[in-house]
C-alpha cells in the first residue's frame, strides 16, 4: 500500500484518494498473484494494506470503510483468501461475511484451488 492515500485520508478525513487509488488497482493483478484465486485481486490486496494500516494507527472510520468495501468485494475468486486474511486481522464481521458467502456457494467455491489451500492455512 502506498502511504500517500492513507496519509491524505488521515489528514483530510476524505475517502476520495483511497477510492481513486483502489480503483486504479482493480484492473491490475497483484505481484505474485495467481489466476486460480490463490491470492486476492489487486483491489482486495490494496484494501488489505489500507485495512491493516488503519487498524494499526486506530483510524476507525477508515477501518469501517475498508471492511465495507471488503465485504462488497467478496467473489468466487476471492472468498477463501479474504476469509483467511480476515481471520488473521481478527476482523470478525468480515470473517462472518466470507463464511456466509462460502456457505451459500459451497458447491462452486469448494471446487476452487483456493478452497483446498485453506486446509494448510495457519
Amino acid at each position: 500500500m502506498s502511504s500517500r492515500p492513507f496519509a491524505q485520508h488521515l489528514y483530510s478525513d476524505d475517502f476520495s484518494q483511497v477510492q481513486t487509488r483502489m480503483g486504479s488497482h482493480s484492473a491490475k493483478k497483484p505481484p505474485g498473484g495467481r489466476e486460480d484465486g490463490g491470492t486476492a485481486t489487486a483491489e482486495v490486496a490494496f484494501l488489505l494494506g489500507v485495512l491493516s494500516a488503519s487498524r494499526k494507527y486506530q483510524v476507525s472510520r477508515l477501518t469501517l470503510w475498508c471492511k465495507q468495501k471488503f465485504s462488497d468485494s467478496i467473489s468466487m475468486e476471492t472468498a477463501c483468501a479474504m476469509w483467511m486474511h480476515a481471520y488473521l486481522l481478527e476482523a470478525k464481521h468480515l470473517e462472518e461475511c466470507c463464511l456466509s458467502y462460502i456457505n451459500r456457494n459451497m458447491a462452486t467455491v469448494s471446487s476452487r484451488p483456493s478452497f483446498a489451500r485453506l486446509s494448510t492455512a495457519p
